[in-house]
C-alpha cells in the first residue's frame, strides 16, 4: 500500500495521489489544485513546481513494483516546457507512463497538463538502489 501523504514534500505542496497503475499498466497521475502561493512574476505557476510534479507522477509509476529493499533515487531528468501554467486556472495535474523497467535503471515519461493545455512533458531517469 502506498501511503503517498507520508512524504513531506507531497503534504506541504497539495499534492494529490489520483491514480496508480500496475504491473500491466505502469503509471501515475499527481494534481496540485491550489498553485496561488506557487507562482512567480506574472501569476505563472514556477516550472519548479511543474517538474516537482511531474517527477513525482514519475516515479509512482515505479513505486508499486520496487522490490522490498530496493529504494530509488533521480540521475536524469528533461523537462520541456510549452506554455506556463497560471494559479487561477484550475488544478495542473502530471501523467507519468512507465518507458523501460529494468533491475537498477528506470525510465518514465510525464506530460503535464491544465485544463486542456498542455504545459509540459518530462523525461526521468531513476536508479534502482539496495538500502
Amino acid at each position: 500500500m502506498i501511503d503517498f501523504s507520508h512524504t513531506p514534500v507531497n503534504r506541504e505542496l497539495g499534492l494529490e495521489l489520483i491514480r496508480v497503475g500496475d504491473s500491466e499498466n505502469p503509471g501515475a497521475e499527481v494534481q496540485i489544485s491550489d498553485c496561488s502561493k506557487l507562482t512567480q512574476e506574472g501569476d505563472i505557476v514556477h516550472g519548479g513546481i511543474l517538474t516537482t510534479l511531474a517527477d513525482t507522477a514519475a516515479v509512482y509509476a515505479i513505486m508499486p513494483d520496487l522490490p522490498e529493499g530496493k529504494h530509488m533515487t533521480s540521475i536524469e531528468f528533461k523537462m520541456n516546457f510549452f506554455r506556463p501554467g497560471r494559479a487561477n486556472h484550475g488544478p495542473i495535474t502530471a501523467r507519468s507512463k512507465l518507458i523501460k523497467r529494468g533491475r537498477k535503471i528506470n525510465v518514465c515519461e510525464a506530460d503535464v497538463y491544465q485544463g486542456e493545455s498542455h504545459l509540459a512533458k518530462g523525461t526521468f531517469t531513476y536508479l534502482a538502489y539496495d538500502e
